[in-house]
């Protein structure tokens, strides 16, 4: 037997099948063998805002959280929810400092308008529904969320939240 090292994958083929692959794939694409990863050696990076594999993204945050300060843990964490990963975000939001994030985290999900996010967050943060969330939270996120200057994000909170009583005369969708 000889030791030729016998590719499993064609390049053309590899290419035809990362290009049907999220761009976030590509990088952990390169695990597979050597000649994959020499194929998509510019594939270095992964984009946080944009969705992340959920088994990935849990094997970074079980091993690598502790190397972030507190602020670079809250960006990720605004990042997940502007990627609209639910299943991301529900992992990252399990530690414990994660309440501290809320607004932030809120703010984000609500400006890149994924009201998935929005839904989730209202679940995690306010388990009993709106109505059980304090008024001030719940006025200080509208604040929040309306600052951003969306009607989209307006209407996002109205359908999410029930905040139509909360916003000025006249600036109310119909819904």
């Amino acid at each position: 037997m000889t030791s030729t090292t016998y590719r499993i994958w064609f390049p053309d083929i590899l290419t035809s099948i990362a290009g049907h692959l999220p761009d976030n794939c590509l990088p952990f694409l390169r695990l597979v063998d050597k000649a994959t990863a020499a194929h998509f050696s510019n594939s270095k990076s992964v984009t946080l805002s944009k969705p992340v594999p959920p088994r990935e993204f849990r094997w970074f945050i079980s091993n690598k959280m502790r190397t972030l300060n507190t602020v670079q843990r809250m960006t990720l964490a605004k990042l997940t929810a502007r990627s609209g990963s639910v299943e991301n975000l529900r992992a990252l939001l399990r530690r414990s400092e994660a309440h501290a994030w809320e607004f932030e985290v809120w703010d984000a999900a609500a400006g890149a308008g994924r009201l998935d996010v929005c839904r989730f967050l209202m679940t995690f943060y306010c388990p009993r529904g709106p109505a059980e969330c304090d008024a001030q939270q719940r006025t200080r996120a509208s604040r929040r969320s309306f600052a951003i200057g969306s009607s989209a994000t307006a209407e996002l909170a109205i359908t999410t939240f029930g905040w139509r009583r909360l916003m000025p005369r006249g600036e109310a969708t119909s819904s």
